[in-house]
């Protein structure tokens, strides 16, 4: 009988520790994950005094890490073997004590104390922690406690009259504040101001994008510190459309039901005479169509700066020249209060500062950042009032080979499509200058067109302010080969710039979606360079929020474009990421929520595929299969990329069910696995060509990734597989969906450096084309192969979906695989010294920092030196070559014939040795640093290679020449047309 998961009321609270040990006496550091409340204060820096949040009816999640203390010795295979977490209330009276608990888990472990917690409280906790040295050491923190039902009496409040995006209220509070606890949700966006001080001034775009209809994020700030004393006190809230919008692209049925914007607010305030005072939201407030007078996150944002009223957020701000309206009661907008638990959208500390400014003409300057990113320009300018600066973003000054439509000279933006993107400005005439920066919009762009008539610009009157998820960057990678570092660096800045509250496509043209196969192509590389653990467990929610009642999830989400149901290779995001949450994480307890969520979706692609009765894979449904793929090469079979996908996720729902204790679902699952697997080779095998489907690259890497091929044809068809990339002189010929398996397979095979020579390819099509071609050099990743030969309909220079070859940088080039941190393993690639002479990565784990850095130090000599966190241990599986010495520090591990005592390594924290005849080494090891010198023959390898050669095919270098050359001429039409464009304006 298949198990019923147990489902119920979580949020996480993760407050990741660092128990610091090594010294003479332990010290602790604490940091959030899930939901925060922020005290808000007066200069207060960007998340100054962030508190853990909870919703009251949930229990809290605790976590720790245990670090090395910096002042003493670092030590070896550190385990801890027992906890004790204590609960205090603000009243110093303990509410939980767990006892001493003898287990190694410091991660999910649940609140076991009497519910529920009291809303607006802070409590503190404390961690003792007990190692298998017998020392102990303990960490104390803060956390506090709210409730959505503190909006129950307040009003959702706007105007359907006007455009009423600035909203005050004075009051009046008694002395003796205790504590004062604001919470606010504005739609689409909101910024929030007490007493005239901003409670969080790098927080943007606030709060989180989400179905509306289902659920609205609301958020929390401790004001006890701004308001005065017994004394008169204003709120302020400025308003902004945000995705709340008829003006946004949007298609699903909701459409009609959202916009103007909204707020709903309460103050609860406790004085230390035990009383409470409240303040609602209501229509006592007033409201005025403030300075911006238009905002939209496609269009831009046009601000007249003659409309703004200094101190309107102050008490006491009288103003005789606006129109004040109370407030209007306004429809709620249908969702699910829900405290905001992941990380907000935030500026970064460092600006960009521009790189050149080039006049073009009709007085208008090229700003070029060198960088593609996400977010907005601060422009700083002197001039008289009602004079305005047009500021227009681009992600290509120029398009340097092909364009649908009449290029003008004055910067590129067709491919933006129907997104106007321009931010405009009134000068209100201060003669001291002003500065404009937008706050309800946001841009994709590495230049700006700065129009304005009345003076000349300089580098330094501009500044890009970079904007995305404020999830920490955990994650390094480096390696002896620049052009892979450069292909790191345009992963990296395109997964921020798409961590914009959902994991969107792209940042820049008419869509910016969530959509769903982007997130489960890069969920992998997003986690080893970022902490996205709320980011997507927030997602897991909002996926769940979208699902159909078939189970069927959409194309994206929030559901405004796309289909429903899913293309399987897009929805498997689902599973997709609830894996990735468990192998980097360890996070069972977010994944246990929405398991009957992942057993619908998968159940339904089991329906799916069994509707087309016996050998339905050949028919199994699909949207969009193996996206863009190189031109001119197509694509392969769009049901076998489905069939895949649905494979994939039953081979992740099988390992969840068994992580979670569902044995019955797990062995199920397996049995449909194997069951559609023999389908998928019966369906798809084609005897002809000894490969799948039409023999393309991603239809045998699909396959082979799957495993479906049986023993008695696999060979041939790895053979069929590397016979076609020699054909194509080492360059893949895939789509999103083979290129994020491609790599990963070949190193699974054993072919390392034919992955590694893909990826070092410089010639179409290739990462390194997108950075080396003629036209323009990428600084994030490109939607298509062939972007310069492409016209603007889709054509994003910021696209996050092929960044997957990120993480096989982290897990095949440099070796590293969390495995759930419960046993670290290191596996540095099998290649010499001529292919590759380093690589580097490190990855700041909820366990604590992993490490690992190999070396070929000369041609038969190797160092590799890696770091495993405390409370976890590590295997490290040298590469593929005989070894002749091993050593660690002083000690000989193995001399070429003999390992070393076991038990004397086992107290320098190498646990086990294991050498296989052919001279393979293993080691497993406890936590801590350790550094090897390994002496290699590398005359051989222990695996044998099929030598593969193919003819040169030239398709690829005909393609490109062709294009170049039917290109040049369209370019040479179009800087006549420039020509003539510019006679007709200086003319009249």
């Amino acid at each position: 009988m298949r198990a019923t998961p147990r489902r119920g009321l979580l949020v996480v609270l993760f407050v990741s520790v660092a128990v610091l040990c090594g010294g003479s006496s332990g010290e602790v550091r604490g940091a959030v994950r899930g939901g925060s409340t922020r005290a808000a204060g007066r200069g207060a820096g960007a998340g100054a005094g962030a508190v853990p949040t909870v919703e009251g009816g949930a229990r809290p999640v605790f976590g720790w890490k245990v670090l090395d203390d910096a002042n003493g010795p670092a030590p070896r295979n550190v385990m801890q073997t027992a906890y004790q977490i204590l609960v205090v209330n603000n009243e110093g009276e303990l509410v939980w004590d767990s006892g001493r608990v003898s287990s190694m888990q410091s991660q999910n472990v649940v609140y076991g104390g009497p519910m529920p917690l009291l809303t607006n409280s802070y409590y503190q906790w404390s961690v003792r922690v007990w190692t298998n040295s017998d020392e102990s050491f303990s960490f104390t923190g803060p956390f506090l406690v709210v409730s959505s039902s503190e909006l129950d009496n307040a009003t959702w409040i706007g105007s359907n009259s006007i455009t009423m995006n600035e909203i005050r209220k004075e009051f009046t509070v008694p002395s003796s504040i205790r504590t004062a606890i604001a919470y606010i949700s504005g739609i689409g966006y909101y910024e929030l101001y007490v007493n005239g001080e901003s409670v969080d001034p790098t927080r943007k775009l606030d709060p989180t994008w989400t179905l509306y209809e289902k659920r609205v994020m609301y958020v929390t700030y401790d004001v006890t510190s701004l308001l005065y004393n017994g004394g008169n006190n204003a709120i302020g809230v400025m308003l902004g459309n945000g995705w709340y919008s008829q003006d946004q692209w949007i298609s699903c049925q909701s459409e009609s039901r959202y916009g103007p914007p909204r707020m709903i607010f309460a103050l609860v305030i406790q004085l230390t005479t035990g009383d409470t005072v409240t303040l609602y939201s209501d229509t006592t407030w007033m409201g005025r169509k403030g300075a911006i007078t238009q905002d939209s996150v496609y269009h831009g944002e046009h601000v007249d700066a003659r409309l703004l009223r200094p101190g309107w957020t102050e008490p006491g701000f009288s103003d005789s020249t606006s129109l004040w309206l109370s407030a209007e009661s306004m429809r709620s907008p249908g969702g699910e209060l829900t405290l905001m638990a992941m990380e907000p959208i935030r500026t970064e500390e460092t600006e960009l500062s521009a790189l050149s400014c080039t006049y073009k003409a009709f007085n208008t300057y090229i700003y070029d950042f060198g960088q593609n990113f996400v977010g907005w320009v601060k422009y700083h300018v002197v001039g008289p009032a009602g004079s305005s600066v047009t500021i227009k973003y681009m992600e290509i000054a120029e398009h340097p080979a092909s364009s649908d439509s009449i290029y003008t000279g004055m910067g590129y933006v067709d491919n933006l499509r129907g997104a106007v993107v321009t931010d405009h400005y009134i000068l209100s005439g201060n003669s001291s200058g002003e500065t404009f920066e937008p706050r309800f919009t946001v841009h994709g762009f590495r230049y700006v067109e700065v129009r304005h008539s009345w003076s000349t610009p300089s580098l330094s009157d501009i500044k890009g302010v970079v904007v995305h998820s404020d999830v920490p960057e955990v994650g390094t990678f480096e390696s002896s080969d620049d052009l892979l570092n450069s292909i790191h660096h345009n992963v990296v800045w395109g997964q921020k710039g798409n961590l914009m509250s959902v994991p969107s496509d792209c940042p820049q043209r008419d869509e910016r979606k969530g959509w769903m196969g982007d997130a489960a192509l890069t969920v992998d590389e997003a986690m080893f360079n970022f902490n996205t653990q709320s980011f997507y467990a927030s997602f897991l929610q909002q996926i769940a929020d979208n699902q159909g009642l078939t189970g069927a999830v959409p194309d994206t989400v929030p559901f405004s474009f796309g289909s429903l149901p899913a293309d399987p290779n897009w929805g498997t995001a689902l599973t997709t990421i609830a894996f990735n949450l468990i192998d980097h994480y360890g996070d069972t307890e977010t994944v246990a929520l929405y398991y009957n969520n992942i057993v619908q979706w998968v159940d339904y692609l089991v329906q799916r595929a069994t509707e087309n009765g016996h050998l339905g894979l050949g028919k199994m449904y699909y949207n969009y299969g193996d996206w863009v793929p190189p031109p001119p090469v197509g694509m392969t079979n769009q049901s076998l990329c489905s069939s895949f996908a649905l494979l994939i996720d039953l081979q992740h729902l099988a390992t969840i069910s068994s992580l979670l204790n569902h044995p019955d679902d797990a062995l199920y699952y397996t049995d449909l696995y194997n069951t559609f697997a023999e389908e998928f080779h019966q369906v798809f095998y084609n005897k002809e060509i000894s490969g799948y489907a039409d023999g393309k690259q991603t239809a045998n890497v699909l396959a082979l990734t799957a495993n479906v091929a049986p023993s008695d044809v696999k060979d041939m068809v790895i053979t069929s597989l590397l016979s076609d990339i020699a054909a194509y002189d080492t360059h893949l010929t895939t789509g999103i969906i083979g290129t994020k398996y491609l790599f990963p397979l070949l190193s699974d095979l054993g072919y390392h450096e034919i992955a590694l020579q893909i990826a070092q390819q410089k010639s179409y099509p290739s990462y390194g084309y997108m950075i080396s071609n003629p036209y323009e050099n990428a600084t994030t990743l490109w939607e298509l192969w062939d972007a310069p030969f492409e016209g603007p309909g889709m054509n994003s220079r910021n696209h996050i979906m092929f960044g997957s070859i990120d993480g096989w940088f982290y897990r095949y080039l440099a070796g590293m695989n969390p495995n759930g941190l419960e046993e670290i393993s290191f596996t540095p690639p099998t290649l010499k010294h001529d292919q590759l002479q380093f690589a580097r990565a490190s990855y700041e784990s909820a366990k604590g920092l992993i490490l690992i850095h190999w070396q070929w130090v000369s041609e038969d000599t190797y160092q590799i030196e890696v770091q495993v966190p405390h409370n976890t241990r590590g295997v490290i599986r040298f590469p593929e070559f005989p070894v002749l010495k091993l050593t660690e520090g002083d000690s000989i591990i193995f001399d070429g014939l003999n390992v070393a005592d076991q038990a004397a390594l086992a107290k320098t924290g190498i646990l086990n040795t294991v050498v296989t005849p052919q001279g393979q080494v293993s080691i497993t090891i406890g936590s801590g640093h350790f550094s090897f010198y390994t002496v290699f023959d590398t005359t051989t390898s222990t695996t044998a290679h099929q030598q593969v050669s193919g003819p040169r095919n030239g398709v690829f270098s005909e393609y490109v020449s062709g294009m170049a050359a039917h290109d040049s001429q369209l370019m040479a039409q179009a800087a006549e047309t420039m020509a003539q464009l510019i006679k007709i304006k200086y003319h009249h």
